[in-house]
């Protein structure tokens, strides 16, 4: 075999090669989450990260997950630079023309009030505080519209001051997502803190893609009602947020 040949043979081979790895490129998609534990983590075990990653897999997607600061991973989806982000609200494509919704949520966020007392009970929804001093993250809207009268109100800026305010004895009751916050409260090893029910609302909570890959949307929402009706959605709520 002459080395011409031999050269060509080579260049073809590496071109062959080329093709391959960016056609395995193109069939991941690169999927953007601003959540924390232990509904995003790190090391995708994350509820929404198992469960996507489930969906996607029941289509014969690939994804690759990451995690970004939420500005950057919603504006990332709506430019094109990541085909889709979790998880968020409904309504986002008002805003984000580019952005298309799976219409079918991926689980309810229940803001929910946390208590040293554990027969605390919010009886009469967001007008239950009259009577506390009650402190949440400031930013939240949901909580800034709806709070009522309270005997005083704090804000801070993350969950750790939050809840150092509750264990503190500096307010009665702190609002705050729910899982996020027996996370949290089991994380830091801080105990003699209770979640109380109902929950003061619930939102649903959905995965938007890029409108270039809203040809999915039918069969991941196919993939993701199978789940529920599988059990397998119960089992990964067991498994990352201790749901039964």
């Amino acid at each position: 075999m002459g080395r011409r040949l031999k050269s060509r043979i080579i260049i073809a081979l590496i071109g062959l090669s080329a093709g391959w790895t960016t056609a395995s490129a193109q069939n991941i998609l690169t999927l953007n989450t601003a959540d924390s534990a232990p509904y995003s983590r790190e090391d995708d075990r994350g509820f929404y990260d198992v469960l996507v990653r489930s969906m996607f897999a029941d289509q014969n997607v690939n994804i690759k997950i990451n995690h970004l600061p939420s500005a950057r991973a919603i504006n990332n989806v709506n430019d094109g630079i990541d085909a889709g982000e979790y998880a968020r609200t409904k309504g986002l494509q008002r805003r984000f023309k580019n952005l298309v919704m799976l219409d079918e949520k991926l689980v309810d966020f229940s803001f929910t009030v946390f208590s040293k007392d554990p027969d605390f009970s919010v009886d009469n929804g967001w007008n239950s505080f009259e009577k506390y001093n009650v402190a949440y993250i400031n930013g939240w809207r949901i909580l800034e519209k709806n709070v009522g009268k309270t005997k005083s109100l704090v804000t801070v800026s993350n969950q750790k001051e939050l809840f150092a305010l509750l264990a503190g004895g500096r307010v009665d009751l702190v609002i705050y997502e729910k899982w996020r916050g027996i996370h949290y409260l089991k994380q830091a090893g801080i105990t003699g803190i209770f979640a109380a029910t109902p929950a003061l609302a619930t939102r649903g909570m959905y995965l938007y893609l890029n409108k270039s890959y809203q040809h999915l949307i039918p069969g991941l929402k196919k993939s993701l009602r199978k789940l529920k009706q599988s059990g397998r959605y119960d089992e990964i709520l067991a498994q990352t947020l201790g749901q039964k």
